[in-house]
């Protein structure tokens, strides 16, 4: 796993100035996605769910950018450079589901705690309060989930 690491250091090293603005909106996107659930469900559910539709292409688009590479004006998943490297996809795999699963639990958390906050202060807390972060989460955790899995032809 240490080889691992080194190698993903060294790949995110080589496209960093591309990562920058894809880094930079992303967590501006979640930042105004929580600050929108400090509005209770009772009141606003367009805004929310127009900031979890930004967040989750965000968030695909991060994925997406340091799942594939860029070659001859083609991308091609990284899953095929494999082939030709000393280090297992399946491992990148891991790393790269463990980084999605540690963003997302703590996105899921943090719009938890913001959400039931204000609705119980503004005393308007409903079910909607548990169940609307939990599913953008769902769904900013499936738009990632379906960017870095394992194509067929690599297993």
């Amino acid at each position: 796993m240490n080889s691992i690491n080194k190698f993903d250091i060294e790949f995110l090293a080589t496209i960093d100035k591309e990562l920058i603005y894809i880094k930079m909106l992303r967590k501006i996107f979640k930042y105004v996605a929580i600050a929108l659930m400090l509005i209770p469900m009772k009141v606003s559910w367009g805004g929310l769910a127009f900031m979890s539709w930004m967040v989750m292409m965000f968030e695909a688009g991060y994925f997406r950018k340091i799942t594939f590479v860029r070659e001859k004006e083609k991308n091609i998943s990284i899953y095929e450079k494999f082939k030709y490297l000393p280090v297992d996809f399946i491992d990148f795999y891991n790393l790269r589901k463990t980084e999605l699963d540690r963003e997302n639990i703590r996105y899921l958390l943090i719009c938890l705690l913001v959400q039931n906050a204000s609705a119980i202060f503004f005393n308007m807390w409903t079910l909607a309060s548990v169940y609307i972060p939990v599913l953008a989460s769902c769904l900013i955790y499936l738009s990632g989930y379906l960017i870095i899995k394992i194509p067929k032809k690599c297993l």
